[in-house]
């Protein structure tokens, strides 16, 4: 007499499989999920720096604005944020992109200028205080205050 152990094998061969592929979905959901996290954080960054390049060529950008009115005058906030968003624009489409930061879009347009207008004192103290500025250290006080536009 012998035993048939065939469908018995099978059985197991499949469970094996079952499981095995169970465990590894979930491995490569977490890895996923891992690189998921390290890839927003570098875009996170990369669009931190598309910000502060931006206001800084926007803080330029309104030099001779500042030497008139000085950096913390309204006027001169609005022409940098405003250089700031086109430069952005135009300068660094494909991080914006990946960020899924679309600038045609006005909700995406209005989230670029928030993050503009936050990073506008951090990034404008070191053009104001730039020796070929002309409005010079004296000024970088004035420029950290909150923008109005």
């Amino acid at each position: 007499m012998t035993v048939d152990l065939t469908p018995l094998v099978q059985a197991a061969v499949s469970l094996a499989a079952l499981a095995l592929g169970t465990v590894g979905t979930w491995a490569l959901m977490r890895l996923a999920q891992k690189l998921g996290v390290q890839t927003s954080q570098a875009v996170q960054n990369q669009i931190e720096t598309v910000i502060n390049k931006a206001v800084q060529a926007g803080a330029v950008y309104a030099e001779n604005a500042a030497e008139q009115h000085g950096w913390a005058h309204p006027q001169v906030k609005s022409m940098i944020v405003g250089e700031a968003l086109r430069y952005a624009v135009q300068r660094f489409p494909d991080a914006l992109k990946a960020a899924g930061l679309d600038p045609t879009d006005p909700v995406d347009a209005e989230k670029l200028t928030t993050a503009i207008k936050r990073a506008l004192p951090a990034a404008v103290t070191p053009v104001a205080a730039s020796p070929a500025t002309t409005n010079g250290p004296a000024v970088i006080a004035a420029v950290t205050t909150p923008a109005t536009t």
